[in-house]
């Protein structure tokens, strides 16, 4: 027997698999039917092999990863269809996606000047589908570390090749005072109701004097589908991320927002999206080769002049702090 979610409209049920026959369970209710909607499925109920079908319908990234996500023995989870949408659709184009791209870029530049030793004990907070955890195997660091509440992030992570990463929650971190060298939690605290203890937990994990690297979506009128699909609580203003910090003790050495050259097209494309609601799982599907190209040199300068330019608004917002 294996173990499967049948996912209805928002609601899940487990059901078996014997000798490859799928028994999935009827879910009667109707209330979220969008999410099917979303993903191309008809109203009767769906187990996760339908969900699988209609992403490599929509060309996800499905491969062995997802399959084994969805089929894994004795592996099942509260998880709604547009969730396993959306981790898919980040696993499949993060790597070479401009605006992760540039985000890798940005961030590596700011980690080599902390000099760090390749062994240096490093986390990173809310891994998702394994973007940083990329990026700091590249760098050559050794012993990295990943956390995700989610299991499906940690075994797209896994399947990919990008290490062990554990089960836990950024307001209570599942390791002792005091553990790292470096700690990335980056586009995190925005999706926790209480963003203040979820930053003094990122305190006490990182070694004294040792550097914390936050970044959150800025500026609430950018509000749109992407924070909904990633269950965003708020977006930040750069003033009111550095009180924050100051109320857990931690001393800002850097900040700025990022992301400032596309900030109006992204702001007016948004606007539009709001009046006529195009069918897409997420704003990261509104992309062709040719785009993706403009936008990766677009955003590679953005990324090496937003440092010191300090634009006053941007997409994002990054903060460098210490532990004091």
């Amino acid at each position: 027997m294996i173990d499967l979610v049948c996912i209805g409209d928002n609601q899940t049920q487990n059901v078996g698999i014997k000798g490859g026959a799928v028994q999935c369970l009827r879910v009667h209710d109707r209330r979220k039917a969008d999410t099917h909607h979303a993903l191309g499925l008809h109203e009767q109920s769906r187990c996760k092999r339908d969900v699988f079908c209609s992403l490599k319908r929509k060309n996800f990234w499905v491969s062995k990863s997802l399959w084994h996500i969805v089929f894994r023995e004795e592996l099942s989870f509260n998880i709604s269809a547009m969730d396993i949408a959306t981790y898919a659709a980040e696993a499949g184009i993060e790597a070479d996606h401009w605006w992760f791209v540039g985000r890798r870029a940005l961030f590596s530049n700011i980690i080599r000047k902390f000099k760090l030793p390749p062994d240096a004990d490093i986390l990173d907070v809310g891994t998702s589908t394994g973007t940083n955890l990329r990026l700091l195997r590249d760098l050559g660091f050794t012993r990295i570390t990943g956390v995700d509440r989610s299991p499906m992030a940690i075994q797209f992570c896994a399947n990919k090749g990008l290490g062990q990463v554990r089960c836990g929650d950024v307001c209570a971190l599942p390791f002792p005072d005091a553990s790292f060298d470096l700690v990335l939690a980056t586009d995190i605290i925005e999706h926790v109701d209480d963003d203040l203890q979820a930053l003094r937990e990122l305190r006490r994990v990182v070694k004294q004097g040792s550097p914390i690297l936050v970044t959150v979506p800025a500026f609430p009128v950018l509000w749109g589908l992407q924070d909904e699909i990633s269950h965003h609580k708020r977006r930040y203003r750069l003033a009111h991320l550095l009180t924050k910090l100051n109320n857990v003790n931690l001393h800002p050495q850097q900040h700025f927002y990022f992301n400032y050259v596309l900030f109006l097209p992204i702001l007016v494309a948004r606007r539009l999206m709001r009046v006529f609601k195009p069918r897409v799982d997420s704003e990261n599907q509104i992309n062709t080769k040719w785009l993706n190209r403009a936008l990766t040199v677009l955003f590679r300068f953005d990324v090496m002049t937003a440092p010191w330019l300090h634009s006053p608004f941007g997409v994002s917002a990054l903060v460098i702090s210490m532990r004091i």
